[in-house]
């Protein structure tokens, strides 16, 4: 049975500075661009690796019967013409399976060398996962703003002195976690502190 959507991508290594919309990526941020399936049914169909040829709708896939490539053809132009798009400068340019990807959960932390898939930068990874923790732990602070402001206004010492205690332990997790010993992306992903109660 034929595909029915693509089956590879272009994976390339930006080139360092390269800024999109006014934000300066990372050094050695890694791209994935693939086709969609309406460019790779328009290919099929007409024969043609044209970005103006896009499948919009039952009218655009009429063809000539000798115009027809394969869906592997139709595929690779659709990569070459995405390959033409490619900022000068980048590197590591290479097709590869989608079913190689890694987890989009660190994507900006996905970094390659050579022809190898990209794989997760492990401190880069664990800078994000403690970044989510304190991003976690603010919203927790916030959802008890109303509580403490209650509790001090019209509170018993009991209440005043629970919530304060809640609230330190809230701001203390980030010191408490360590995330060194967490080799994996996926047990980095499921990795979660022990928030106070």
């Amino acid at each position: 049975m034929a595909p029915t959507s693509s089956t590879r991508v272009l994976v390339y290594t930006l080139p360092p500075g390269y800024t999109v919309a006014d934000l300066t990526l990372p050094a050695g941020h890694v791209e994935v661009r693939g086709p969609s399936d309406g460019w790779i049914v328009s290919f099929m169909r007409r024969g043609v690796a044209d970005p103006s040829v896009r499948c919009r709708g039952p009218e655009d896939l009429r063809a000539s019967p000798g115009d027809a490539m394969t869906f592997d053809q139709a595929e690779l132009a659709a990569l070459e013409y995405i390959r033409r798009d490619i900022p000068a400068g980048s590197s590591n340019i290479h097709v590869m399976p989608v079913a190689s990807l890694l987890p989009r959960r660190f994507r900006l932390c996905w970094r390659q060398s050579g022809a190898a898939p990209p794989h997760v930068d492990m401190p880069l990874a664990r800078q994000q996962r403690m970044a989510e923790i304190r991003e976690e732990r603010d919203r927790r602070l916030a959802r008890s703003d109303g509580q403490w402001a209650r509790a001090l206004d019209i509170g018993t010492p009991g209440e005043v002195a629970a919530l304060k205690t809640y609230r330190q332990a809230l701001r203390d997790v980030p010191q408490r976690v360590t995330l060194d010993a967490v080799a994996t992306p996926t047990a980095l992903a499921e990795y979660d502190p022990m928030w106070p109660a």
